[in-house]
């Protein structure tokens, strides 16, 4: 059976602003087939689709050809899609497909070393009842081990990533229980970049003028999935900070 995969998709998509544009143009159909567009990115070994496929695509997709031209040429436009000498393309797509691919070396790597330090090679396999009493390998601990793998509490109020979950918390009014979970989401944002006045801005922001957020509950996993569409909606106000070489976060947010 051929391997199939997955890739994110955000379950508020259909309000970023981008998104509305091209729905507000071709409706329904503009949406389902730059969902499709982005389906075939994905099982294209390059990332990339050309122009000569296309035709063939709007077959398979249900949809008229000189319709799927004037979407892709529309996405391009507002920037859901790109292109260059190698084709059309999603900067999104990209990235995830780099993700895959350096998870897959990674895996592959640990295999190898798996493999060589491995003392099976050299020894034949063992008969069940042999094995008896033998290292657990795994996630199973010994009985009576009590070790836990979450962080402790020392650790958590330690971390270096703690202010902004208590940003978060204080904004919101509530009080964080996984705090695991909210730290490593808070070091994915960080990871991808964003500094401190930007996420603490963009948790402001969702929780008082974001349309799908405003006075509504959420967490650092949703901050994470949405930094990248509010960081470009606020984009023209933050090049201004930028120009200004001002570091802390006055405008849009301080004007709430």
């Amino acid at each position: 059976m051929k391997d199939t995969f997955y890739f994110q998709h955000d379950y508020n998509s259909r309000s970023d602003p981008k998104i509305l544009m091209l729905r507000g143009k071709f409706y329904h159909e503009g949406y389902s087939v730059f969902w499709m567009l982005l389906e075939s990115m994905a099982e294209s070994s390059s990332g990339y689709l050309s122009r000569e496929i296309l035709p063939g695509l709007a077959i398979g997709y249900g949809s008229a050809i000189a319709q799927l031209l004037a979407i892709v040429e529309y996405c391009i436009g507002i920037g859901l899609l790109f292109e260059n000498e190698n084709g059309i393309f999603s900067k999104r797509m990209m990235e995830h497909k780099k993700y895959r691919e350096e998870r897959s070396a990674s895996g592959k790597r640990g295999a190898v070393t798996r493999w060589e330090d491995s003392s099976a090679i050299a020894q034949p396999i063992a008969q069940p009842m042999q094995r008896k009493g033998k290292e657990r390998k795994g996630n199973i601990l010994p009985k009576g081990n009590t070790q836990k793998r979450e962080l402790s509490k020392d650790k958590i109020d330690n971390h270096p990533l703690r202010p902004l979950v208590v940003h978060l918390q204080e904004i919101l009014g509530t009080k964080i229980v996984n705090w695991p979970k909210q730290l490593k989401a808070t070091k994915m944002i960080k990871d991808a970049g964003y500094e401190d006045w930007e996420i603490k801005g963009v948790i402001k922001w969702m929780h008082l003028k974001d349309e799908f957020f405003k006075d509504k509950g959420f967490d650092m996993m949703t901050v994470a999935n949405n930094i990248d569409r509010i960081m470009v909606q606020l984009a023209p106000e933050l090049e201004q900070l930028k120009a200004d070489k001002r570091r802390e976060y006055v405008s849009p947010l301080d004007t709430v």
